[in-house]
């Protein structure tokens, strides 16, 4: 796999559709990631690697310029493997690190 960027992860919740991690990028990246693609994190006890289904990018507020934007965040709708896998997940320290996006096949 190639890997396409880094993002630091902000937030993680389940939702009626499965897991959502929350991060920032770095703007010039913005709408580079995109379902197919694979989301690499630490959980502290392993490293995780799974396929990005969804992407929906958040909206800058709305008194700031575009070119004045150096972060966009983003919330991304993350496959897992079983139930027990994403309670793990919801239940561990995966926020504020930095994570690594790759290029699906």
């Amino acid at each position: 796999m190639k890997k396409i960027l880094d993002i630091n992860l902000d937030d993680k919740f389940k939702s009626s559709l499965g897991l959502i991690i929350t991060g920032g990028i770095d703007a010039q990246y913005y709408g580079k990631i995109e379902s197919g693609n694979y989301l690499e994190f630490n959980t502290g006890s392993r490293k995780i690697i799974r396929k990005i289904k969804g992407v929906d990018y958040f909206r800058p507020p709305h008194y700031l310029d575009l070119k004045d934007v150096k972060t966009r965040f983003l919330g991304l709708l993350i496959e897992w493997e079983n139930e027990e896998e994403l309670n793990m997940i919801i239940e561990s320290d995966i926020l504020r690190q930095k994570a690594v996006i790759y290029k699906g096949n």
